[in-house]
């Protein structure tokens, strides 16, 4: 599946907080999203559960996952390729391997969100709706939690996300996230973004900076 890099997104992860941006920076900054996108290899891997058969941690993913009998698991990755690239960069340009690491950031992003819009047309078309993703370290859901899923979802070899002792993915560009799946519309499973609705507006500083995550 082919990656996008989005440049405003891009800009966030590097902190940019608006004015001009220097000629040479954008040259970086638009080579460098060339770059990841053309060696990110991605793979990404997902499967059912009765929301009951899975040992989900924490009262936000519980909220999270309210009136779903079922939910996906999902597993996606950049590939070692790009976590590479960025470290042999950090020997020679660390201006540069900062900016490949926010534009791989924003990577791995578009490639969750182009498999969680196929899995939302594929539920749709069963009459079913899914919630938006939920990730370990988010709210109160522990980062631990990315072990029971890589376990459950066999990524290690099916993906090739492999786990550190401290429960940090390899490669670094990784995701694992949680959808439910319901009978019925909700405001967890409504598209539009929404702060109202999102389990971490509380602690968000996109919203201390009164600005919004653009999801």
């Amino acid at each position: 599946m082919k990656v996008n890099v989005d440049r405003n997104e891009t800009l966030r992860y590097l902190g940019y907080k608006g004015g001009p941006i220097p000629e040479d920076v954008e040259r970086m900054l638009a080579a460098c999203m060339a770059e990841i996108e053309e060696i990110a290899h991605t793979r990404y891997a997902y499967k059912v559960f009765d929301v009951d058969a899975v040992d989900l941690t924490g009262e936000d993913i519980a909220k999270h996952l309210e009136g779903c009998g079922q939910c996906i698991l999902m597993a996606a990755t950049l590939g070692m390729e790009t976590d590479d690239l960025v470290r042999k960069m950090q020997v020679k340009d660390m201006a540069r391997a900062i900016t490949l690491d926010a534009c791989a950031s924003s990577a791995i992003e578009n490639l969750c969100n182009q498999v969680e819009a196929r899995l939302r047309e594929e539920f749709k078309d069963k009459g079913k709706f899914i919630t938006g993703r939920f990730s370990p370290g988010y709210g109160d859901m522990p980062v631990s939690q990315q072990r029971e899923l890589c376990h459950l979802l066999d990524a290690q070899r099916k993906i090739g996300i492999y786990l550190t002792s401290g429960d940090a993915m390899i490669p670094v560009k990784s995701i694992t996230a949680v959808l439910g799946i319901s009978d019925k519309k909700t405001h967890h499973t409504d598209t539009k973004s929404s702060c109202d609705v999102c389990n971490l507006t509380e602690n968000c500083n996109f919203r201390k900076e009164s600005r919004n995550c653009g999801k």
